[in-house]
């Protein structure tokens, strides 16, 4: 049975810049937890690197990658066995975040298994086309119970209070304050992205306040301010979810930006 007759798998993507990706270690740790699940082994850290700088002989260095983890033999899994997994690399050009913000529109929709980068995206491609189809740029999805998990394509955190003097650290050190105001990641159901973990990894060490509480819809008015964060974007602003326009705070920007660029580049040789 070839692989294209099952859709089941993993994967992860990434932008290497110069043979090096911030989070690399992420996405390692990723894949590797991924595989444990759905295949029952785990996946070296080191077999993943030279699989990508493998696959990026001949180039600058500098290109979008996605590592896919499949089936060697997908009838072995539909039998109830255990199945060594295929590691494929695909590479394309770089890509660059997108600035343009986006106008949503919220849907009740449930991903399978949303905690995991899996090969089932007919669902959510779905949502997104329809979202496109009726005039706005993407998908919001919310659970049966009207909670707020993920967009599309992404991650959302939203902004709550006001800035006043918020001051976050910078790198040499400085303790933040921010009494009235924090990042909101959704506490619902939803893909742990690896964005999300750089951008939660530079909050904690820039002083940025930040929570994780359940956002039911009916609080949008009250938020007001949004960001998508994936692959290619720490902080893409959100113009309106259902016609409700949020406010694109340019200081909450900066500061998703600057925790997500206190993650370093990480070698694919490893060094």
């Amino acid at each position: 049975m070839g692989l294209a007759l099952v859709g089941y798998g993993h994967f992860t993507f990434m932008q290497v810049r110069a043979h090096a990706v911030r989070g690399l270690d992420l996405h390692l740790e990723r894949l590797d937890r991924g595989t444990r699940e759905l295949f029952g082994t785990g996946l070296d850290h080191d077999r993943v690197r030279h699989y990508v700088r493998h696959a990026l002989r001949g180039t600058s260095g500098d290109a979008s990658v996605r590592v896919q983890v499949v089936p060697s033999d997908p009838g072995v899994l539909l039998r109830g066995g255990s199945d060594e997994p295929r590691v494929m690399v695909m590479v394309r050009a770089p890509a660059e975040p997108d600035e343009a913000p986006q106008r949503l529109r919220s849907v009740e929709y449930e991903r399978p298994l949303p905690h995991l980068k899996h090969l089932d995206t007919m669902g959510l491609i779905h949502q997104a086309r329809l979202a496109r189809q009726a005039g706005y740029d993407g998908a919001l999805f919310t659970d049966r119970t009207g909670h707020v998990s993920e967009a599309d394509l992404a991650n959302v955190v939203f902004w709550e209070g006001e800035f006043g003097d918020l001051e976050f650290a910078e790198a040499d050190g400085k303790e933040g304050t921010g009494k009235e105001g924090a990042f909101v990641w959704p506490d619902a159901p939803a893909l742990p992205g690896v964005m999300r973990g750089m951008l939660r990894r530079g909050m904690e060490r820039l002083g940025v306040p930040v929570h994780d509480r359940p956002v039911h819809r009916s609080e949008l008015p009250r938020l007001g301010s949004a960001f998508l964060t994936n692959s290619l974007n720490d902080g893409q602003p959100v113009a309106s979810v259902d016609g409700l326009p949020f406010t694109v705070h340019e200081r909450a920007r900066a500061l998703l930006r600057a925790c997500h660029e206190a993650n370093n580049w990480q070698a694919l040789n490893g060094d």
